[in-house]
């Protein structure tokens, strides 16, 4: 229990003359004056016995605390998704979650050095923002801003004395779950603080002018802030989380490790979105991506997953939510265009062809070209059986159009098959013999279809020299060729 209180003290303490002491009908009362809080203290809380809140001091605090306080609990854990995504989205993936013990959570981050309250409380209000929560009172519940030298905020691993609730900390990946004692105490040493000087660098690259103004800002471990600018500003990047790089590593490579999959499912609807993939498609994506990752890495069940996806997603293509940087154009050229008419000669291989085209510029890895891509995607996107799609998959192989860098190979620990990973060779076939309108690029970021991206690049005239008769009958009718990743549903999904 001592390296608990200790961690305690580490965290959130920066002074024991004040703090509060919760009653059991709920009310919290201040300690007396001559009483300060110590050991004893937090030992009874840590029992159960009662239930302790601290406050920051006069000028300084060392945590920031976002208290959700909903009616509804299911209302509340949005709220607390919204709050950590716009945290790990600024660059602060230490965020801690715990539950308040009766309808809201906590969200913290501890630094590693004191900042003044003016500075702490810019920052909730500047998370708020882009969570895109009000601020005050509305009828859903309300977010208030923790602690100042006036309103404390309940230290977790108590109870609370109404509910008689477990305040642990939750794990966010598995939708809040509250974790028992054990686990708490356990997460509790485990929990890394953020640099402070970080929170600086954020509202200094949006409020940059404001802040050399108005913010006094102190990193000294000793004193308060005496009123003076700090004037040694530095506007960073915004954090590489959230780059197509980063991205693309998370979908080639998948989850590294357990606790991600929340964060990952919030970047991989980034990246759909940064595509120009339909906001119902993404879902699908994401949970075919998740259907392949290593299981010990996540412990939620199916559905919640499937729930999660679909929260994850209405709120990043609500919100327009894309990657900061690296952006990415997807365009087909008239020589690839031209490559795949001359080397696929079938009309199914030409389309499946120009499928894998398609995916590799959403997803490839910027550093290697590589992609995975299952046959189910390929089946879907050419709109062939996937017997047929093995077929011609090892065709274009044969032919070199494509490269299989990995096949058939088995998830580690498990029966299940990796996708195969492949590289795109058409870049060495491109030639520019056939007859064609002019150099140029089909934008085929909505999801353009093979007969459309035909008619784009070359004539009437053009299309029947090039085309055998029948694909020229096939690839000219005038009847739209339906989207059917549009007509599956994403309820109906089953593992």
């Amino acid at each position: 229990m001592q390296i608990v209180i200790d961690k305690i003290f580490d965290l959130y303490l920066i002074q024991n003359k004040k703090f509060l002491i919760q009653l059991k009908n709920g009310e919290y009362v201040h300690n007396q004056p001559d009483i300060t809080l110590g050991r004893f203290q937090l030992s009874k809380h840590l029992l159960g016995g009662q239930t302790i809140g601290t406050f920051s001091d006069r000028y300084r605090t060392k945590f920031i605390c976002f208290d959700i306080d909903c009616e509804n609990i299911e209302y509340a854990k949005w709220m607390a998704y919204k709050i950590t995504n716009a945290l790990f989205c600024k660059g602060f993936g230490e965020y801690v979650v715990s539950f308040s013990g009766k309808k809201g959570y906590h969200i913290e981050i501890f630094l590693d050095k004191a900042i003044s309250n003016t500075l702490a409380l810019r920052f909730f209000h500047f998370i708020l923002f882009c969570a895109e929560i009000p601020t005050g009172r509305t009828e859903q519940g309300q977010v208030e801003y923790r602690p100042s030298n006036s309103l404390g905020v309940k230290i977790p691993l108590g109870v609370h004395q109404i509910t008689k609730e477990f305040c642990g900390f939750c794990c966010v990946e598995e939708g809040m779950r509250v974790f028992n004692k054990n686990e708490s105490t356990e997460y509790l040493t485990s929990i890394r603080k953020s640099k402070a000087e970080n929170i600086l660098n954020v509202l200094n690259e949006y409020y940059p002018d404001e802040l050399k103004n108005k913010i006094n800002f102190d990193l000294s471990s000793g004193t308060r802030a005496k009123g003076h600018a700090n004037t040694d500003y530095q506007i960073i990047d915004k954090p590489n989380e959230f780059t197509f790089a980063h991205a693309s590593n998370l979908y080639q490579n998948g989850m590294s490790g357990s606790g991600q999959r929340h964060n990952s499912f919030m970047l991989l609807a980034r990246l759909m979105n940064h595509n120009g993939v339909r906001p119902d498609e993404a879902k699908i994506e994401i949970m075919n991506w998740l259907e392949i990752q290593n299981e010990q890495f996540y412990k939620t069940s199916w559905d919640e997953c499937l729930k999660d996806a679909s929260n994850v997603t209405d709120f990043v293509y609500s919100n327009n939510l894309s990657l900061f940087k690296n952006e990415k154009e997807l365009v087909v050229s008239t020589p690839e265009i031209d490559a795949i008419i001359k080397n696929c000669i079938e009309k199914n291989l030409k389309i499946l062809m120009y499928s894998i085209l398609i995916h590799s510029k959403r997803w490839a890895a910027e550093e290697n070209g590589n992609f995975y891509m299952t046959y189910e995607q390929m089946a879907l996107a050419a709109r062939i059986s996937i017997r047929t799609t093995i077929r011609l998959v090892k065709k274009l192989e044969d032919i070199g159009m494509i490269e299989v860098l990995r096949r058939d190979q088995k998830q580690k620990g498990t029966f299940k098959k990796l996708p195969n990973i492949y590289r795109l060779l058409i870049d060495q076939l491109i030639e520019s013999e056939l007859p064609i309108l002019d150099n140029r690029k089909c934008d085929v970021l909505q999801n353009l279809a093979f007969e459309e991206c035909l008619r784009f690049f070359y004539s009437d005239d053009i299309l029947r020299q090039i085309l055998p008769r029948r694909q020229y009958s096939i690839f000219t009718k005038n009847k739209k060729i339906l989207d059917l990743g549009g007509s599956l549903v994403f309820q109906n999904l089953k593992r």
